[in-house]
């Protein structure tokens, strides 16, 4: 039986790691984008140091909490790995802000070590092995605006408060005697009309209900 070379064992080796990037890669880090970013912070929001840079939003919209260290912001298509993130873990649901000041800190508050042009420019997150693109604004964002802030629009979704014919009480107050009660929790209706919604209300005298026919019918009403 032969021995494994050197060579072979190294070759061995970066399979593994790849292997591993792959099995990574396919789970949580896909669900990380940048949400919003400002290119022209006119005193909307100060760093540590009480300058108004421009600063980039991260997002980690999957369902497990996800650890971007190593992964790269970068504003630059031929440096794809301009930026390192430092290791910081965005839970499920969370965010991730960095100023794009140029300062260039990964310690305490997160400074990009570029700035981003107001102009439009091409702007990425890289997953960690520098190559992969986990979102991008490509060739080049639009040109920006002083104080609003672009990205992507959050997912919208549709809830029903109250569906057609759910169970509903009436009651049409002849005065104000009521008051707020009835919106208080434990509140007896039982004396109101029993319904189904929807429900609405509606008064109008004979002449009204004439004029509303003579639309159609063009007859003139009474006066």
């Amino acid at each position: 039986m032969s021995s494994i070379t050197p060579k072979k064992r190294a070759f061995i080796a970066q399979l593994f790691y790849v292997l591993m990037l792959a099995i990574l890669g396919s789970s949580a880090p896909g669900a990380v984008r940048i949400s919003e970013f400002l290119t022209e912070n006119d005193g909307l929001l100060r760093d540590e140091d009480g300058d108004t840079s421009g600063w980039i939003e991260l997002q980690n919209d999957g369902p497990a909490a996800v650890n971007l260290g190593g992964w790269f912001l970068t504003d630059d298509a031929a440096n794809l790995q301009k930026w390192r993130i430092p290791a910081v873990t965005v839970p499920s649901g969370g965010f991730l802000l960095v100023f794009a000041s140029g300062k260039d800190r990964t310690n305490g508050t997160l400074h990009a070590n570029f700035q981003l042009d107001n102009a439009g420019e091409y702007l990425a997150l890289l997953q960690p092995d520098g190559v992969t693109v986990a979102h991008e604004f490509t060739p080049t964002y639009p040109r920006q605006r002083a104080n609003i802030s672009y990205g992507l629009e959050p997912a919208a979704g549709t809830l029903t408060v109250v569906g057609r014919e759910a169970p509903a009480k009436i009651l049409v107050p002849t005065d104000g005697a009521l008051s707020n009660a009835w919106t208080l929790p434990g509140f007896d209706d039982n004396s109101w009309l029993a319904g189904a919604t929807p429900v609405g209300f509606a008064g109008y005298s004979d002449s009204w209900s004439c004029c509303r026919r003579s639309l159609r019918s063009q007859v003139s009403c009474p006066p």
